[in-house]
């Protein structure tokens, strides 16, 4: 039930802050409400937004890859969005980000990510293995195989990608569900962690739209049918991080007859 932001890559300094991989690593907010991630916003970033986007843009095939109940309340809540949008000339049409576009733009993010955390605590991790959960563990242990020639090629794949998913977004503002599924349920067997990595891989092939494009991406609380949580995101050129938080607190309050 949280609005957050990612922030463009960059726009707010990083010193201090306790590495993972450099290439992705950003600031975020999490608020309770629109008005007081605004605010906290501000402050963070003070100075005016390059960038002034302009309209919203969809992409249907997206809705493909999330659960039912999480599909009929975003779709059902993005239809009374659009529908107050396109009656004000504020929408563009739709873009087509497909699945392989996505599973490629996710096997970089892997592998940039992968090397420069095991870079990063890569000593410290081999002396302190149980120390971490699992789940974690299995990554990491994938991260210490990454050579540097693979991370080396990936780097300029990356460049590639972030070019085209930029220009694939343009000046608009990409509207997409945040998660690709409510929450599993916490557990311990071998059944519900099966159900959390499967959960996890598949929201990560949305969230990849923002990181691998380094842009700002601002969470709309939604909840299904059921009343669990879900969300809206809504991407935005780089830079325009203070204009994307007001726009989404605006199509919030346009959505919130259909909730």
């Amino acid at each position: 039930g949280l609005w957050g932001i990612r922030t463009t890559t960059g726009r707010i300094a990083r010193q201090g802050i306790h590495p993972l991989s450099h290439s992705f690593d950003t600031v975020g907010i999490l608020a309770r409400e629109a008005t007081t991630l605004g605010t906290v916003a501000r402050q963070l970033m003070p100075d005016a937004d390059a960038v002034t986007p302009h309209g919203i843009v969809t992409d249907p095939l997206l809705d493909e890859l999330i659960d039912e109940d999480v599909r009929k309340a975003f779709c059902g809540w993005r239809h009374a969005v659009l529908a107050h949008h396109q009656d004000a000339h504020n929408t563009k049409d739709t873009i087509a980000i497909t699945a392989p576009m996505l599973d490629t733009w996710l096997r970089i993010f892997q592998i940039v990510r992968g090397f420069e955390a095991w870079q990063s605590h890569g000593a410290w991790i081999h002396n302190n293995w149980d120390s971490l959960d699992p789940q974690i563990a299995t990554r990491f242990e994938h991260d210490m195989h990454i050579t540097r020639e693979q991370y080396q090629l990936s780097l300029e794949q990356f460049a590639a990608a972030r070019t085209t998913i930029r220009a694939l977004i343009g000046n608009h503002m990409l509207l997409i569900p945040t998660v690709s599924c409510v929450a599993p349920r916490i557990g311990g067997n071998k059944a519900a962690l099966l159900a959390i990595a499967k959960a996890r891989a598949e929201t990560m092939r949305l969230t990849v739209i923002a990181g691998v494009g380094g842009l700002p991406a601002v969470n709309i609380p939604l909840t299904t049918k059921q009343g669990l949580a879900c969300g809206a995101c809504l991407i935005g050129p780089a830079q325009s991080d203070n204009r994307v938080i007001a726009a989404a607190a605006e199509i919030a309050d346009s959505g919130a007859q259909f909730a």
